[in-house]
């Protein structure tokens, strides 16, 4: 059976991903092309980590008749709250989807036919490797959405319902702004010590709300829905997925990896507001802000079960506040507020922007 390879890299760190499955393959492919250097020629086989999707019905079931038997078995919580079973190096979904098996730098992924979500896991595990490396190095992970405006990073930063999707959206749309990372951004000192932010590739949860604000992407998706890995989450507010590059063809914009971080936002949205407002946020209230938006050591959607991090979560914790201290003082932080007219708001940050020397 013919096996499929690409070498991906960023900050240095290598994965080398594997599989027989050609369509999972090319997913995962244009999922990370704007987010990591790609290399179809491995060039170093020693080199990094190496993720390989296994399909094989009759391996997947030897292997969990092995781990049925053992008594050497606890519980453990992995991505997006899924519960396994773990035995030794091994990692069993609840339902026997699919099993991963981390053996030092190789991470196997086992399961008994090509099933797409199951497919997801590697992308998921690719994504975390790097991340952990991100963090490692003392890049954080941001609860927040990342745009680029002439080559400025401006984030948007908040917890869940705060508006930091219709903020990023409206941005792309209106300003024809870089698209950097929904949800989550890394942010760190990187060259010459200047506050960084870097994409986060993850789709774009987007509420049904926000969704139909902008026809253009109603009208991609609905077009080409067939063609993608697209599904809404079934929950009290459904939401859709909505891929990088989908948001790259919907608006027109490019994906940028990476950005000096020039501003960082605090957005509250709500149906009362008229008039967007911005004002300054003082140096105190924007540390604590921040601090509580940094989701590293303790993100619970991605918790470190495959063990890819190099400290314990207490250094962690001692960096992200001093990490919060120094953005604070060195980033210009602004409140914003605004309603639910994001032509307006729109304005309302052109301007604000001009203000500053930032043009679009």
């Amino acid at each position: 059976m013919e096996k499929y390879s690409v070498q991906f890299t960023d900050k240095k760190k290598v994965v080398k991903y594997i599989t027989s499955e050609k369509d999972i393959f090319e997913w995962i492919c244009k999922y990370f092309k704007a987010y990591y250097q790609c290399s179809n020629e491995i060039q170093d086989h020693n080199k990094g980590f190496c993720v390989e999707y296994i399909v094989d019905k009759k391996l997947f079931f030897d292997l969990l008749e092995e781990i049925d038997n053992s008594n050497n078995k606890n519980f453990v919580q992995g991505y997006l709250d899924t519960e396994y079973i773990k035995c030794n190096n091994y990692f069993v979904s609840n339902d026997k989807s699919h099993m991963i098996c981390r053996m030092d730098e190789k991470v196997y992924i086992y399961t008994p036919e090509c099933n797409f979500k199951v497919g997801l896991i590697s992308m998921r595990i690719i994504r975390d490797i790097f991340s952990k490396h991100h963090e490692n190095i003392g890049e954080f992970v941001l609860h927040s959405g990342t745009v680029g405006v002439n080559g400025c990073g401006i984030t948007f930063v908040g917890e869940k319902n705060a508006g930091k999707t219709t903020a990023v959206l409206t941005m792309l749309k209106y300003l024809k702004a870089s698209f950097i990372s929904n949800d989550k951004t890394y942010i760190g000192f990187g060259e010459n010590d200047m506050p960084t932010v870097y994409g986060w590739p993850t789709t774009c949860s987007i509420a049904m709300g926000s969704f139909n604000s902008f026809p253009e992407m109603v009208n991609y998706i609905t077009a080409n829905v067939l063609e993608y890995p697209q599904y809404v989450q079934e929950d009290k507010n459904p939401k859709i997925e909505v891929t990088s590059n989908e948001i790259e063809n919907i608006f027109n914009v490019p994906i940028v990896s990476s950005c000096i971080s020039k501003f960082l936002f605090f957005p509250h949205i709500s149906q009362e507001v008229g008039t967007t407002l911005i004002k300054a946020c003082p140096v105190e209230k924007a540390q604590n802000i921040i601090l509580e938006n940094i989701l590293t050591p303790h993100d619970p959607h991605y918790p470190d079960f495959l063990g890819f991090r190099d400290r314990d979560e207490d250094e962690y914790r001692e960096e992200a506040k001093f990490l919060a201290s120094r953005l604070a003082k060195m980033i210009p932080c602004y409140e914003i507020h605004y309603g639910y007219d994001i032509v307006e708001m729109s304005d309302a940050v052109r301007e604000f922007l001009m203000s500053q020397g930032i043009r679009k």
